[in-house]
Order: structure tokens, then sequence, then C-alpha cells
């Protein structure tokens, strides 16, 4: 993928998970509406994944820098 588009997958792959596991949260999780479940399992979780992500996307560059398919 070019940068950008991976810059976009990695980033709704992110969302996708985020989605995911808001709607299984508020559903199994007690009743509780999807903006508790966004606040409870998203919120304290953004400032670590943006960091994995950054670290991802650096480690994909290097690697596909030396790496030619």
């Amino acid at each position: 993928l070019e940068k950008c588009g991976r810059r976009i997958a990695m980033l709704g792959g992110l969302l996708a998970c985020y989605i995911c596991g808001c709607i299984w949260f508020s559903i199994y999780g007690g009743s509780t509406g999807i903006l508790a479940a966004a606040l409870t399992c998203v919120v304290p979780y953004l400032i670590p994944d943006a960091v994995k992500l950054a670290l991802a996307y650096s480690l994909a560059n290097r690697i596909g820098k030396q790496v030619k398919l």
C-alpha cells in the first residue's frame, strides 16, 4: 500500500475494533449505552493505541524499504 493508504488501513482497522468492542460491551457489559461503552472501552486506550499505531507504521516503512515484494 502507499503510505497514505497504509495509514487509512491502520486507522480503519483500529476503528473497526473499537466499534465491535463498544457494541459487544454495550450488549454484554450490563446494559450500558453506546456512549458509556465508548467512554469505558475507547477513551482510556486512545493514547496508547496511537503510540502503537505510530510505532507499527514506522516499523512497516522501515521493513518495506528493506524487503521488496
